[in-house]
């Protein structure tokens, strides 16, 4: 998405009913018949960003902006995205509304890594709130990446062109994707 910092509009235009439901319907990206949290434990739970650990070595400095932004604008109309208890179906502009959820963080022994919201973690943390995430424990399917420390990460005007400089793969990488649309993050359509 590209918005200017402070030049949209966003407007809450729904709900996004029983968010644990819509998790254990997600699939792998590359295989539909697999659904890595159907059987897991799924739970609402509220974070300190920095108690958790992330899975990316760069946070993209337009979409920091992005999620400041879109944070105050929410919080002037009575919504604050880093405590959401529900999902919201978002409109900005004129564009297609999306649904804005909790982050998903995952656990695989006992380590607490976001899998999916690092740039609302990171701003979360950068003005010392709190952070509601959807937690899932018991995923039949490992992430994607390893876990690693925050101080590794950096901000950065574009995605790095080496995978090395993004993220910490497991083997396999492409094939642990999780298919997230509906469940993680404000790029998705909410249709």
């Amino acid at each position: 998405m590209k918005h200017e910092e402070e030049n949209f509009a966003v407007k809450v235009v729904g709900a996004v009913g029983n968010l644990e439901t819509r998790i254990r319907k997600v699939t792998l990206l590359n295989d539909k018949e697999i659904f890595p949290y159907q059987e897991a434990q799924i739970s609402l739970e509220e974070v300190i960003p920095r108690d958790i650990k992330i899975t990316s070595y760069y946070a993209l400095e337009k979409n920091l902006s992005f999620i400041r932004s879109l944070h105050r604008k929410l919080l002037r109309q009575g919504y604050d995205i880093f405590q959401l208890t529900i999902g919201l179906v978002i409109q900005i502009n004129e564009e297609d509304p999306r649904e804005l959820v909790p982050p998903v963080v995952e656990v695989e022994n006992d380590i607490h890594f976001i899998l999916d919201g690092l740039h609302r973690a990171y701003v979360a943390d950068a003005i010392g709130s709190p952070l509601n995430v959807m937690v899932v424990k018991n995923a039949s399917v490992e992430a994607y990446a390893l876990p690693n420390e925050w101080s590794e990460i950096r901000i950065r005007q574009e995605v790095p062109e080496n995978s090395f400089e993004k993220k910490k793969y497991r083997e396999g990488y492409r094939n642990l994707y999780r298919d997230l649309p509906g469940t993680g993050g404000i790029r998705m359509n909410s249709k």
